[in-house]
């Protein structure tokens, strides 16, 4: 895929992923717990394009098995782990809710990549 489809789907997937946030967080977190936490989307949409492209820019595509330890199924675990947790705790703390957008366009980036006729080396 080329950067233009890994920051489209980047986009696309951040205003999923802000949707469902800040329901959540007006409509449980607020009335329940007293919480309201507004953060910039667009500061988010930026991290999440920086995650969604950053994989290509660590292992450019210089040639057809260009991928490695950047986009491996390793590396796809870890970063949803880390996503995780990093959108449970981004629902009370706005860096870990752009921590979040960062490794959701990481995310998406290598789900995308695993498509491919290509896929993701197990590394």
């Amino acid at each position: 895929m080329n950067r233009g489809e890994h920051v489209f789907i980047g986009i696309i997937i951040f205003f999923v992923y802000n949707f469902f946030n800040n329901t959540l967080i007006n409509t449980i977190l607020k009335p329940v717990i007293g919480i309201s936490i507004s953060s910039s989307w667009l500061i988010g949409i930026g991290i999440a394009i920086i995650g969604s492209i950053l994989p290509d820019i660590l292992e450019p595509a210089t040639h057809w098995t260009h991928r490695s330890r950047c986009h491996s199924k390793n590396t796809l675990k870890v970063t949803e782990c880390t996503f995780a947790i990093t959108a449970i705790i981004g629902l009370f703390t706005p860096i870990f809710y752009y921590g979040s957008c960062f490794f959701l366009g990481y995310v998406f980036h290598l789900l995308a990549d695993s498509t491919t006729k290509i896929g993701l080396p197990d590394n």
